[in-house]
C-alpha cells in the first residue's frame, strides 16, 4: 500500500500536463496582447502608406501635380531645350521625353485626366478616354472636345500661345478657361 502513495510517476505526469495547460494559457493571453502591440505599431505605418496613397492620387508628378505647374514645368523644358543646343526635342516615341530629361514611365498615365505630351516646339495635351475639354476660342466661342476626337490642345512656343487641333490663328483659345469633365 505504501508503495501505491509513494508512485511518483502519475504525479509528474500530472506537473507536465499542468505546465503544458499553463504554457498553453499564457501563450494565448501572451499572443492576444502581443496583436494589441503590434496593431499599434503598424497602424502609424499603415496611416504613412494611405498618406502616401491619397498623395500619389493626388496626380504628383515630377513637373508638380497641378495642370498649371506642369505645363508651366513642361513649356520651361522646352525653351532651355532650344536655349542650350539650338533645337527642339524630337516629336516621336520616348525621344519626345527623353530629349527633355523626362523619364517616358512618368508620363504613360493621365495625370488629373490629362495627357501630356511635348512635341518639338510644342506641348500637346488631350483628355484621357472617357474625359472631355470645354474652353474659349480666343473669339469667344465655347467648345468641347471629347477624347474620341483625337484632337489636342497645343501650347505653340513660337507663337507662345494655345490651339485646339492645329495651330491656326482660327484655332487659338484662352488656356485659362478649360475644364476637364467625365463624358460616360
Amino acid at each position: 500500500m505504501t508503495r501505491l502513495f509513494h508512485k511518483e510517476e502519475g504525479q509528474g505526469l500530472a506537473a507536465y500536463g499542468l505546465i503544458v495547460a499553463l504554457i498553453a494559457v499564457v501563450a494565448v493571453f501572451s499572443t492576444s496582447a502581443l496583436s494589441d502591440g503590434i496593431k499599434n505599431i503598424l497602424n502609424p505605418a499603415a496611416a504613412l502608406i494611405d498618406i502616401a496613397g491619397s498623395q500619389e492620387d493626388a496626380f504628383s508628378t515630377p513637373l508638380g501635380s497641378t495642370f498649371e505647374e506642369i505645363t508651366a514645368n513642361m513649356i520651361a523644358l522646352i525653351k532651355q531645350k532650344f536655349q542650350n543646343s539650338g533645337s527642339y526635342g524630337r516629336t516621336w516615341g520616348n525621344y519626345a521625353y527623353t530629349d527633355l530629361g523626362l523619364d517616358p514611365d512618368d508620363w504613360d498615365k493621365a495625370v488629373d485626366h490629362i495627357i501630356y505630351k511635348p512635341s518639338g516646339s510644342s506641348l500637346r495635351i488631350r483628355p484621357e478616354d472617357g474625359y472631355s475639354f470645354t474652353f474659349t476660342t480666343a473669339d469667344g466661342t465655347t467648345k468641347t472636345i471629347t477624347s474620341s476626337y483625337h484632337w489636342d490642345l497645343i501650347y505653340s512656343e513660337t507663337t507662345q500661345k494655345w490651339y485646339y487641333h492645329s495651330v491656326s490663328a482660327n484655332n487659338e483659345i484662352d488656356i485659362n478657361t478649360l475644364t476637364t469633365t467625365k463624358t460616360n
